[in-house]
């Protein structure tokens, strides 16, 4: 498991928060979680736009929390972690991940990511609110 204690904090909260609001609302009768699988290739921004094509479906769904996995944007070799890494904010994946979770109004729990930063790389999950910000992140050391 790679979520850290503050994320799961924050993800408790956000639960508790979201089924207050399902109480109060008469119309919602629960929440949907999509857990996707995605088929990864060499082209990073291939994967970018496959994962935001599954987010939208997921909304579409009727899913309001989607779960990618491990590695979506970049094959799952550390020896290549380098090559596809980015900073976070501000990359092409966490950036396509923040649109996404605004324009389909959901959190998205971003699998992991090669990233870099001051030199070293991380697989880091990211988790984004249905505003676009990015509220949590957890660092694999490699």
């Amino acid at each position: 498991m790679f979520a850290s204690r503050k994320l799961l904090q924050h993800l408790q909260q956000s639960i508790t928060l979201f089924s207050q609001f399902r109480m109060a609302s008469s119309s919602s009768t629960g929440f949907r979680v999509a857990l996707l699988q995605l088929t990864v290739t060499a082209d990073k921004s291939k994967n970018v736009a496959n994962a935001v094509r599954r987010l939208q479906q997921a909304k579409l769904n009727g899913c309001t929390l989607a779960i990618l996995p491990e590695c979506f944007n970049s094959p799952y070799n550390t020896a290549l972690f380098k090559e596809y890494s980015e900073v976070i904010p501000g990359g092409e994946t966490s950036e396509a991940l923040s649109q996404a979770a605004k324009s389909n109004e959901m959190y998205i729990v971003g699998g992991s990511i090669p990233e870099i930063c001051d030199g070293k790389v991380y697989n880091t999950c990211t988790v984004w609110d249905p505003n676009g910000n990015l509220i949590a992140k957890h660092r694999k050391v490699l």
